[in-house]
């Protein structure tokens, strides 16, 4: 949810513009914030009760920084992209001994969102794809 929520931060404008009642256009950017990153700080101590490591922090508390106060939206979906994408593969590394697959699946996966993601045609911010 809150991946989908960076994306609305993104569209802010535009969604206002059309009228699409996203939870930042309905609430706001700061509300959107400050619960995105409740969200993110809750999933993390759901993940060390589950695995009773800290090192997850390194990934949630930046991303928590950068969503309260980056105020680029593009660049702020990006970031969360990344962020989701390592988290998840840190995840399989804790049950996957082939270290060296997933480092690729990962590069891979991040490499073509990147290069994908901004072709994806879109409704509420059809420029985003020239930005």
């Amino acid at each position: 949810m809150s991946r989908g929520l960076v994306g609305d931060l993104r569209d802010i404008l535009p969604d206002s513009k059309i009228n699409k009642n996203t939870i930042p256009v309905i609430l706001g950017s700061t509300f959107t914030r400050i619960f995105t990153a409740f969200l993110l700080s809750q999933a993390l101590v759901i993940l060390f009760v589950i695995y009773h490591n800290l090192f997850f922090i390194f990934y949630f508390f930046p991303m928590i920084l950068a969503i309260l106060f980056y105020k680029n939206g593009y660049i702020l979906h990006q970031l969360t992209i990344v962020f989701t994408s390592f988290l998840f593969s840190s995840i399989m590394f804790l049950f996957i001994n082939d270290y060296i697959f997933l480092l690729v699946m990962l590069f891979l996966s991040v490499f073509f969102n990147f290069i994908f993601y901004p072709l994806l045609p879109r409704k509420s911010n059809p420029v985003f794809s020239n930005s």
